[in-house]
């Protein structure tokens, strides 16, 4: 068993954040205190100013000490009932079971420790975020959604067949005639939601999500383009304005949201994941999660 290591950059809130709520996970006493935060940041002495004056060091740390306090609020306000902590005082508190709150934590531990392939292994967790985030966007609509990237598993491993599948079901679109994409794979293309009308004739609300799950998540926040996608592949295109989405299991800087969004669409992080994933239809599959994100924590112990 290793330990869970001191965050490399001390300065970034979100990165703090996620230390406090790791060590409340792999602590025996599922608690993890804003103390020993301050300490950690003392000890690195970081924002100690050149002068060494240390009421000046213990102001800075005072406000990274706020910052943290109001990201984590920030995080349950948005989470819901799926934020599997709570706040106490100075201590941020685990008291349920990974089980009760799986989307979260599953996207705490993937976020932190990533998903590096291991020879064998039938666990894929891109593969299972994607699936996470395409139940998410069907439940966001209120409507249909299937995972469309590769490798598939519901739709045709082909590109054109998957396609045409798509395009059949949610009503919308038509492939070109005599289309070939051997080596399009999904074309940055991970998932398609609609949300019918009774009478299901086309206009109707749709929208194409990116999923991203590693660490430089930000370089792939414009890759999906709707209009090009249809442009290259579709003769008929969909008769209603196509809403795009980007889901990641990190959390993004208040400061940075904004600029997010009108780069990436409309943005799913790990607290609107966690939020919209609640429901019997995930808690019926959520054992794999559960599995995984449980493995992981047990590899680590908190200082």
């Amino acid at each position: 068993m290793t330990k869970l290591n001191t965050p490399e950059d001390l300065t970034d809130t979100l990165v703090l954040a996620d230390w406090l709520e790791l060590t409340a996970l792999a602590s025996e006493e599922r608690a993890a205190s804003f103390g020993s935060l301050e300490r950690m940041l003392k000890r690195a002495g970081i924002y100690e100013k050149r002068s060494g004056r240390n009421i000046e060091e213990d102001a800075r740390v005072e406000r990274a000490y706020a910052d943290v306090g109001a990201e984590v609020r920030s995080r349950k306000k948005s989470a819901g009932a799926g934020y599997p902590f709570v706040l106490q005082s100075n201590r941020l508190l685990f008291t349920g079971a990974i089980a009760d709150c799986p989307a979260y934590i599953f996207c705490l531990c993937l976020s932190w420790f990533g998903w590096t392939p291991r020879k064998g292994s039938k666990t894929f967790p891109r593969r299972m975020f994607e699936d996470l985030a395409t139940h998410v966007a069907g439940n966001f609509l209120g409507g249909t959604a299937v995972r469309f990237g590769s490798p598939r598993t519901e739709l045709p491993t082909s590109f054109t067949e998957a396609l045409k599948s798509v395009c059949l079901q949610m009503g919308e679109g038509q492939t070109k005639m005599g289309l070939k994409a051997k080596d399009a794979k999904d074309d940055t293309l991970d998932i398609v939601a609609w949300r019918d009308f009774p009478d299901q004739r086309i206009g109707k609300l749709l929208l194409m999500g990116q999923c991203a799950s590693g660490k430089h998540y930000a370089k792939k926040k414009t890759e999906l383009n709707p209009h090009t996608f249809f442009a290259d592949w579709l003769s008929d295109h969909p008769a209603s304005p196509v809403t795009k989405a980007f889901f990641i299991p990190h959390h993004i800087r208040r400061d940075k949201w904004q600029h997010f969004t009108r780069s990436s669409g409309i943005v799913f992080d790990r607290s609107r994941i966690a939020f919209w994933s609640q429901g019997p239809a995930f808690s019926a599959k959520a054992e794999g999660y559960v599995d995984w994100s449980t493995r992981t924590l047990a590899s680590v112990r908190t200082p």
